[in-house]
């Protein structure tokens, strides 16, 4: 009989599970298809040189350090080098983690509110909510949001533990409690509310404030009767002690990044203004989840007066209510509190960045207004005929609309240009959406389609820097320099400590032959954060071209910042030696862009030039068909090997060569003078003197071809005009 009974209460339990994780890969189903988004996730995961190396030792300094502007959260840190080693680039693979844990949360969540209610069934739909809701889109399907999923799984095995610690009180017992709680806060710093949940834990449904009911004591054991001061003061000072460090570094380290909005930008009054309008936006979400974005633009002091008097009126009625009703329904002060409470960390007292609200941040507050609801209609259908009927009947709609729009959702995360067209459409006056449309759009190399984006998202808000930046890398990679140099500087009046400006400035010096000021972008870069690789790649390539430009007594070279691979950056040089007569330098640096890429048919043809100037014409003429193989309509090619082999009076095939360059550009006025010098050669004046007159068509100032016309016109017995 015993054996039964075990049987009959495992079997729910399994079952339940079984259905909860396979409902939470239905609505998932795509999100392995997802792929880096262009907000968070190329710092944090897909350009972060120490995720991208596994895991080392110095990675594993690195993220116990998590020096700015990243915050501290280790453990998420040694979750994406784990997800490099077993997945190495694909985006899919850190997805599929963030699912997994999304489901290892489900399910503790069904089995710890199983275990302390007794409530399987209001559980069960409770974790069901939890695993489907489309608020919750955004934890599981960003990927730089892996710090939700296991800060929450540590939350959840926290409750658990000290669940089991409270059965039988023990230093024992109490030890995995801190432990997981340390690890949460290592995973992410909002678990800092976690002692005031477990009070909330004391008081339903453990019920330690006045005893352990006979049910409760039934299922767990021995009641256990202790006073409020234990619970409020011994038990949980170690908890707050790890709840107050852990908060203090991380608003530290917000201060340090310059990530904490000041109090210029949002008063403290408008600040209080919008923390009830977040709460009940927030509550609206969760009953209405439509029109989501991941980004949602803090609205400043533009807070009407009525809305946040009348948020905070339903806050405080509501709140009354709850402990009004809280003697006979206590979960109604659980749940409610459970969501104020565990908000509290992110609800813009401190404002940390520019968003007013962000799906993400319900992941955790949402379960005690799930709670407190589930609860609530299953007690308030109580007497109701064909109560279960009903019930499951409301409850499996209400899961099924979640699910299919939590699919929608996740659908928009499957790239940056989606996603961020998508938060457009939800909030049109989103800065922070054309911004990042227009980062996805110049990814791309659609730079004119991103430019307008960058210029619509600096209308919406003047003063934004990282617009700026973007714009002036936009113009950058066209080649449009001063445009590109005015944004950057413009970023810099906005943020003088903006490390990207200063560095992308720097490149843009050098670019523009002002090695100096390049060093001194560099350095103040590198001042900003030591550890910057784009400053320190840039500082060295600039010390290279200043130095440069000292052994040639010119400005340096038009480069960009040299990088490892980069066949362009020697080839500017070889360019810039050879304008200074340096031939010998110029083959060095040439060759050096041909061992990179060897296919490099301009590389080819200017060696081929410097080699003819240091008299190595067999290897010259080597390097010109190189190129004309490779390239094979290169009118220049064909002009300096048809150059080479005039020199060496070879008329008949140069004459072959000049005519091809003429062929493929018609308005290559050195290409007909030499034609026009070679006809001379073989004595056929007549056509000579036609490519001298077409050079000076197309170059009026041409004064070698002027010269080869006149004596060609005077060997043919005229007189010049």
């Amino acid at each position: 009989m015993r054996y039964e009974l075990r049987v009959s209460r495992v079997r729910p339990h399994f079952v339940i599970a079984l259905l909860l994780v396979a409902v939470t890969a239905l609505v998932y189903r795509d999100v392995a298809d997802c792929g880096f988004v262009q907000y968070d996730d190329p710092p944090h995961v897909s350009e972060n040189p120490h995720v991208r190396a596994g895991f080392t030792a110095a990675g594993v300094g690195w993220a116990l350090r998590s020096p700015p502007p990243f915050l501290w959260h280790p453990l998420t840190w040694f979750s994406y080098m784990l997800d490099r080693e077993l997945y190495a680039d694909a985006p899919g693979g850190y997805h599929l983690t963030n699912l997994l844990l999304h489901q290892a949360n489900t399910l503790l969540l069904f089995l710890l509110l199983a275990r302390l209610t007794g409530r399987v069934w209001r559980a069960a739909f409770v974790a069901a909510v939890f695993a489907v809701h489309p608020l919750h889109v955004e934890s599981v399907a960003w990927i730089s949001q892996r710090k939700d999923v296991l800060s929450t799984l540590l939350l959840l095995l926290t409750l658990a533990a000290y669940a089991r610690y409270v059965r039988r009180p023990s230093p024992w017992r109490y030890a995995p409690v801190l432990l997981l709680f340390l690890l949460g806060l290592a995973a992410k710093p909002m678990l800092v509310t976690v002692p005031f949940v477990l009070l909330l834990l004391d008081y339903w449904p453990l019920n330690r404030f006045k005893g352990v009911g006979r049910r409760f004591a039934d299922a767990l054991g021995r009641p256990h009767r202790i006073g409020i001061p234990r619970l409020c003061v011994a038990e949980k000072i170690p908890l707050l002690v790890l709840a107050l460090a852990a908060a203090g570094v991380t608003l530290l380290t917000h201060w340090r990044t310059a990530s904490v909005t000041p109090m210029l930008r949002v008063p403290l009054a408008a600040r209080l203004a919008y923390v009830p309008v977040s709460y009940v936006t927030y509550i609206w979400k969760t009953l209405c989840p439509y029109g989501l974005a991941v980004f949602y633009p803090h609205p400043g002091a533009a807070v009407p007066a009525r809305h946040a008097l009348g948020a905070a009126a339903l806050l405080v009625v509501v709140s009354g209510l709850v402990l009004w009703r809280g003697r006979r329904q206590p979960y109604l002060p659980f749940g409610w509190f459970w969501f104020l409470g565990t908000l509290v960390p992110v609800i813009g007292l401190v404002q940390i960045g520019e968003h007013g609200i962000a799906d993400r941040y319900m992941y955790v507050p949402m379960i005690g207004l799930t709670l407190a609801a589930t609860w609530g209609v299953a007690d308030l259908a109580a007497g109701w005929p064909l109560k279960r009927w009903v019930l499951a009947t409301a409850g499996g709609l209400l899961v099924a609309v979640f699910g299919v729009l939590a699919c929608v959702q996740v659908d928009c995360w499957r790239s940056s240009i989606a996603l961020f067209l998508q938060a457009l459409e939800a909030t049109p006056r989103n800065y922070v959406a054309c911004n990042n449309l227009g980062i996805a759009l110049a990814d791309q190399g659609r730079l004119d389609e991103a430019i307008p984006l960058f210029q619509a998202s600096l209308r919406m808000r003047p003063a934004n820097e990282r617009a700026l930046v973007n714009l002036g890398v936009a113009h950058f990679r066209k080649g449009e320099l001063e445009l590109a140099v005015a944004h950057y500087s413009l970023a810099l009046d906005v943020n003088p400590n903006n490390y990207r400006a200063h560095a992308d400035l720097g490149a843009a010096f050098v670019r523009r032959l002002e090695p100096e000021q390049a060093l001194a972008h560099y350095s103040h870069a590198l001042r900003i954060r030591p550890g910057g690789q784009q400053a320190r790649d840039g500082l060295r390539s600039a010390l290279k071209l200043s130095e440069l430009a000292n052994r040639t007594g010119g400005a340096p070279l038009d480069v960009l910042t040299v990088k490892p691979g980069d066949a362009e950056a020697p080839f500017r040089v070889g360019r810039y030696m050879a304008r200074h007569g340096k031939f010998r330098e110029a083959a060095e640096q040439f060759s050096q862009a041909l061992a990179v890429r060897p296919g490099f048919a301009a590389a080819h043809d200017k060696l081929g030039l410097a080699l003819k100037s240091l008299g190595e014409d067999a290897r010259a003429e080597r390097h010109y068909r190189e190129a004309i193989r490779l390239q094979p309509d290169y009118a220049q090619a064909y002009n300096n090997l048809g150059s080479l082999l005039a020199g060496r009076e070879e008329y008949g095939a140069a004459i072959n060569l000049f005519a091809e360059a003429v062929r493929l550009d018609s308005d290559f006025a050195e290409a007909h003078n030499n034609l026009g010098l070679a006809l001379a050669k073989r004595g056929q004046i007549d056509k000579a003197i036609e490519h001298f007159s077409a050079a000076l068509r197309i170059r009026p100032d041409f004064e070698k071809a002027r010269r080869c016309l006149d004596m060609a016109l005077e060997q043919k017995g005229r007189q010049p005009p």
